[in-house]
C-alpha cells in the first residue's frame, strides 16, 4: 500500500465525528494536505481555539497546506491563546506561509509583552516577521535586546540578515555584529552576513540592464548593419558600460561591438575591418535617425 493509500486510509477510518488532530507527520506523508481537508475542517469546528490546535496550524502551513482554509480558526485560536508559549511557532509559520503580517502583528506584541525578547521561539518571529517584509521598527526594541545577551550565537546570523535585508537601521546591530565576526568571521554563514552589511550601506552605481531584442534602438542598429551588409546578432554579457547608467535613467541604450580581442588582457587588440564596419552602422542609425 503507498503513502497515499495510508493516508485515504486514515481519513475514512476516523470519520465525520472521530477525535482527529493530523500531525505533522500525517501531513507530510501524504504529500497532499488537500486529502486532509474535510477531517481537518471538521476537527477545527470543535477544536479551533484549543491549545494543541497550534500543531495542526503549524503542520498545515508548513506542509504547504491553503493558509485562507484555517485564516477563521487561526484567529479564534489567536485571540483564545495569545499568551501561549507555542504561540511564537504559529505565528512563525504563518508568515512564512503567507507574508501576512498584518494577522499577526497584535498577538506577536502580546507575546513579546508576556515572555520576553529573549524567549525561546523568539527569534523564529523575529527572522519570520522581517522575511516577510514587516516593519523592522515593530521589533527594533526586542532585537536589540535580543542581541544584547545573544550576540555571537551562531544562528544570530539569521537575525542580522533579516534586519539588514528588510532595511532595518544599521546602528542596531554595528556593534553586535563586529563581536559576531570575531567569533564566527570563517564560518560558512559569515559570507552572507557581510554580504547583508555592504548590501545596506553601499550605494549601487551600477545596475544591471536588459534590452529585449525588438527594442526600437535594437531594431535601429539592426536595419543600419542589414543596409551596409553586415549581420549583427544580440547577446547578452557581463561586465558594465555608460550604457548601464542610461538604462537605469529610462534611456534606452544597447553597446555596439567593435571588433575587441582578448579585452581587459595584456594582449587586447582590435580587429580594423570590424571597427569600421561598427562606425558605418553608428553612421547608418544617425541618418535614419535625422531623416525621422
Amino acid at each position: 500500500m503507498n503513502q497515499t493509500q495510508t493516508t485515504t486510509a486514515q481519513i475514512e477510518r476516523v470519520g465525520a465525528v472521530a477525535d482527529f488532530a493530523p500531525s505533522f507527520d500525517d501531513l507530510l506523508i501524504s504529500e497532499d494536505p488537500e486529502l486532509m481537508r474535510e477531517a481537518l475542517l471538521q476537527w477545527l469546528a470543535a477544536n479551533a481555539a484549543a491549545a494543541e490546535a497550534s500543531f495542526v496550524y503549524q503542520a498545515w502551513l508548513k506542509a504547504g497546506g491553503e493558509p485562507a482554509l484555517i485564516r477563521e480558526s487561526l484567529v479564534r485560536w489567536l485571540g483564545a491563546n495569545a499568551h501561549a508559549k507555542s504561540a511564537c511557532y504559529v505565528h512563525s509559520a504563518w508568515l512564512e506561509a503567507t507574508g501576512d503580517v498584518e494577522l499577526v502583528r497584535e498577538p506577536i506584541r502580546s507575546w513579546l509583552a508576556e515572555h520576553g525578547a529573549l524567549a525561546s521561539g523568539a527569534t523564529y518571529v523575529y527572522q519570520a516577521w522581517l522575511q516577510a517584509g514587516g516593519d523592522p521598527e515593530f521589533v527594533r526594541e526586542p532585537i536589540g535586546d535580543w542581541l544584547s545577551a545573544n550576540a555571537t550565537k551562531l544562528y544570530a546570523a539569521y537575525v542580522f540578515q533579516g534586519w539588514l535585508n528588510n532595511g532595518g537601521e544599521p546602528a542596531l546591530v554595528r556593534d553586535s555584529l563586529r563581536s559576531w565576526l570575531r567569533v564566527h568571521g570563517e564560518s560558512p554563514c559569515a559570507g552572507y552576513v557581510r554580504r547583508a552589511w555592504i548590501e545596506e550601506h553601499c550605494d549601487r552605481e551600477y545596475h544591471s540592464m536588459r534590452v529585449p531584442a525588438d527594442a526600437p534602438v535594437v531594431q535601429l542598429v539592426m536595419r543600419a548593419a542589414q543596409r551596409v551588409g553586415t549581420k549583427v546578432e544580440t547577446v547578452t554579457i557581463g561586465g558594465g558600460s555608460d550604457a548601464n547608467v542610461y538604462n537605469k535613467h529610462d534611456i534606452t541604450s544597447v553597446n555596439l561591438g567593435t571588433g575587441m580581442r582578448d579585452i581587459h588582457t595584456v594582449n587586447e587588440w582590435i580587429d580594423l575591418p570590424d571597427f569600421y564596419r561598427s562606425a558605418e552602422i553608428v553612421l547608418e542609425c544617425v541618418k535614419e535617425r535625422a531623416a525621422a
